[in-house]
């Protein structure tokens, strides 16, 4: 199962926002390696889990308690935004490739160019 080393210790709300900014950068610096191992050839996405890996991971963490359950709440909400900034048409950074394409050009993108863009992507996941 995973192995996550993590102290649980009693913060202030200030004290808590402080250190957790330090352990989410390293979570994102983390999640970004493993993105580009992918589109490097260097992990295959053979290696990420799916649902089921993902469901045993979360028995796993919860079993050792609330503080677990809530950090691999964290950590999966944490990969799903990552994912989700991926600037792929039919993701939301995608979205926002158009949106800053439509502030440079003063103009939308071709709708019927964006449709095709976006069901291409579909088809691809």
């Amino acid at each position: 199962g995973p192995k996550v080393a993590v102290s649980v210790k009693e913060h202030s709300l200030a004290s808590a926002v402080t250190s957790a900014g330090p352990f989410l950068l390293k979570e994102v610096r983390q999640q970004l390696r493993g993105i580009k191992a992918i589109l490097t050839g260097q992990m295959s996405v053979r290696e990420m889990s799916g649902p089921v890996g993902l469901t045993k991971a979360g028995s796993e963490f919860m079993a050792r308690g609330l503080a677990m359950t809530l950090l691999f709440t964290v950590l999966i909400n944490l990969a799903l935004a990552i994912m989700n900034l991926i600037p792929l048409p039919v993701l939301d950074g995608g979205q926002i490739l158009f949106g800053i394409y439509k502030v440079i050009f003063r103009k939308e993108f071709n709708l019927d160019v964006r449709m095709a863009l976006v069901s291409a992507n579909w088809a691809l996941l």
